[in-house]
C-alpha cells in the first residue's frame, strides 16, 4: 500500500480526492494547516508522494518553505496544487516535481505511482 500526504486545506477538495482515490491501495494522510502537514510528514518516514497546495490555509502563497524543509529530506514525488498558477510555479521552485491542477491530483497520483 502507498502512503501519500495531502496538504490542502479546503475540505470539500480533499474529500473529493479522497473518493476518487477511495478504491485504491493509498492509505491518504489528510493535513489542513502547515502544522499538521509537518507533523504528519515527520511522523510517516515511510511516505511514497506529497501532495502540496500553496496556501494552507488563506489566499497568500505559504507553505514554499515547508516544501523546501520537505524535499530536503524527501525524495519522492511532490505535487504542486493551486488554482494560482504563480503558486504552482513557486512551489516547483521551492522543490516540488510536478505541478497540476486541483481537479486533476488523483490522475497525477495514479500515474506517479503505477496504480
Amino acid at each position: 500500500m502507498k502512503k501519500v500526504l495531502l496538504v490542502e486545506d479546503d475540505q470539500v477538495i480533499q474529500m473529493g480526492w479522497m473518493v476518487l482515490l477511495e478504491d485504491l491501495p493509498l492509505q491518504l494522510l489528510q493535513a489542513r494547516d502547515i502544522s499538521q502537514a509537518r507533523d504528519l510528514f515527520y511522523d510517516n518516514p515511510d511516505l511514497d508522494a506529497v501532495v502540496m497546495d500553496g496556501c494552507v490555509p488563506g489566499v497568500e502563497l505559504n507553505t514554499a518553505n515547508l516544501t523546501m524543509e520537505i524535499r530536503k529530506r524527501f525524495a519522492g514525488p511532490m505535487i504542486a496544487v493551486s488554482s494560482e498558477p504563480d503558486f504552482r510555479r513557486a512551489l516547483v521552485q521551492a522543490g516540488c516535481d510536478y505541478a497540476c491542477d486541483k481537479n486533476l491530483v488523483p490522475d497525477k497520483l495514479i500515474q506517479l505511482l503505477g496504480l
